[in-house]
Formats: C-alpha cells, sequence, structure tokens
C-alpha cells in the first residue's frame, strides 16, 4: 500500500509529466519558427514520450489502487525562443529537474520500504537518466557547432531520424 505522502508526490509527478509534454510542444513550436524542422520532430517526439511518462506514473497508481489527482495543466513557462542552443539548455534545466524530482520520490519510497514504488521508480529514474544523457549530448553538439548555420542544419537532420 502506498502512503497518503507519497501518493501525494506520485500525483504530483505525474503532472509535472504531463506538463513536461505541453513544455516540448513549446519548444518545437519555437525550433518551427527557427526553420529547424528536424529539431522540432526531436522536441515532438519527447512530448509524446512524456506523455507516455505520465500514464506510467497514472497506471502505477491505479495499480496501486491509489487516488489519482488530475490537476490543471500549467502553460508551459517562457522560454527563449530566439536560439536552438538556448532552446535546448532550457530542456536541459528541465530535465535536470524532473531527474530530482524522481530521486527525491525515491528516497522517499526506500525510507517508507515501499519496493513496489521502489521498482517502479528505478525503471522511471533509468528512462530519465538517458533522456537527460539524450538532451545533455545534443546540447553539447550544439555548443560545439557555435551557432554556424552549417552545423546547426546538420545536427538538425540527424535530430529528424528519431
Amino acid at each position: 500500500m502506498t502512503s497518503i505522502e507519497l501518493t501525494k508526490l506520485i500525483n504530483q509527478q505525474m503532472n509535472r509529466e504531463f506538463y513536461s509534454a505541453y513544455l516540448y510542444l513549446k519548444f518545437a513550436s519555437a525550433l518551427e519558427q527557427l526553420k529547424l524542422p528536424g529539431s522540432a520532430h526531436w522536441m515532438e517526439k519527447q512530448a509524446k514520450e512524456e506523455v507516455l511518462h505520465g500514464l506510467q506514473f497514472y497506471s502505477f497508481l491505479v495499480r496501486q489502487e491509489a487516488e489519482v489527482i488530475l490537476e490543471p495543466i500549467n502553460a508551459p513557462e517562457e522560454i527563449p525562443e530566439d536560439c536552438v542552443i538556448k532552446i535546448f539548455a532550457a530542456a536541459l534545466r528541465h530535465e535536470k529537474y524532473i531527474t530530482r524530482q524522481l530521486n527525491d520520490l525515491t528516497a522517499l519510497a526506500a525510507g517508507e520500504h515501499n519496493f513496489c514504488a521502489m521498482s517502479f521508480l528505478s525503471k522511471m529514474l533509468d528512462q530519465q537518466v538517458a533522456d537527460e544523457f539524450s538532451v545533455h549530448t545534443i546540447s553539447e553538439r550544439l555548443i560545439l557547432s557555435d551557432n554556424k548555420r552549417g552545423a546547426l542544419l546538420f545536427i538538425d537532420s540527424e535530430l529528424a531520424k528519431r
């Protein structure tokens, strides 16, 4: 059985994941405006993945017979829309924030000896580490490009393959 506190925080994380999807769609829109359709495509795929993560939290709560609390999803924060490097840097900051939240959730589950939640959260953390590394790698490549159009177009074409 999942404690009231852990249930509350898992619900908050579920809602964070759905918010993340909105945020990635905002990033995609900004990248479309910058005429980087491959990068926008990558962000759209990431938005879909965030929805999947939210649904995984939802399913966990349902399987635990815990209360599901669907909160309103806020509009995404303002982002720098004028530079692909800044957009991916904002995505990386967000991924690091999500990683911290998942670590805190896992620590609470461990403290409660909730091994079902720990197992579930461990899988979510594995996905999160991969997501954070992916955004970090793209960000590093963009920084190395030094905002040169040819390099940006090459990276954009690579991101279109996702």
